[in-house]
């Protein structure tokens, strides 16, 4: 996977399972009898990212002495800094002949980080911050919400549009919790500091 990553990292449309088995050293027929195609290797490295964003979520949810409202903000940091190191499998990804593989890691993301959030949303509202009756649904909407906005490409949003939809999401965020206007902006500027400094 790592050849195909390092391959597809150059250009995803121009590598060839060929080149894919060249790059790692195998024949076709030992590349064939992990993977069934170029793009069974990208869902597999999809499937690695998410795995990996994961972990890292739910070591920070897990995380004792951190305050809701800032594990969220370094989930969504981290997350961000994650993506950003493996921009050419998103971009991939985000392929119109990728579609299918696309929605199904928006639909398993939404799934695996709504559970993930539910503790840190409950732990807000433990904290008197958060006032969320569902959390699983209010976690799963914003997921889904910002999956759909942020998550892709396809609206070629430009850098200030990007940033005011960043800004509006932290506002519906924090309504749909329940939080005080203004409440996550500055730990997430903080949380977003420390993880590009990392």
């Amino acid at each position: 996977m790592n050849s195909a990553k390092r391959l597809f990292n150059k250009s995803y449309s121009e590598a060839s399972v060929d080149e894919i088995s060249r790059c790692a050293g195998v024949g076709n027929d030992v590349f064939y009898h992990y993977f069934a195609s170029k793009q069974a290797v990208l869902e597999a490295l999809v499937q690695e990212l998410i795995a990996n964003m994961a972990e890292y979520s739910r070591s920070i949810a897990e995380t004792p002495g951190i305050g809701a409202i800032e594990k969220i903000c370094i989930i969504v940091s981290g997350q961000q800094t994650i993506q950003a190191g493996e921009y050419a499998i998103l971009e991939a990804m985000h392929r119109p002949e990728n579609r299918a593989l696309n929605d199904g890691s928006n639909i398993q993301t939404v799934k695996i980080f709504g559970q993930i959030l539910v503790s840190v949303i409950e732990q807000g509202n433990q904290e008197g911050i958060f006032q969320v009756d569902d959390p699983l649904g209010v976690a799963q909407f914003i997921l889904a919400g910002s999956q759909l906005l942020l998550g892709q490409d396809g609206f070629h949003w430009t850098p200030q549009e990007r940033m005011a939809l960043n800004r509006m999401m932290l506002t519906l965020i924090e309504r749909a919790f329940g939080a005080n206007p203004g409440s996550f902006s500055p730990v997430l500027g903080k949380s977003l500091a420390m993880n590009l400094a990392s």
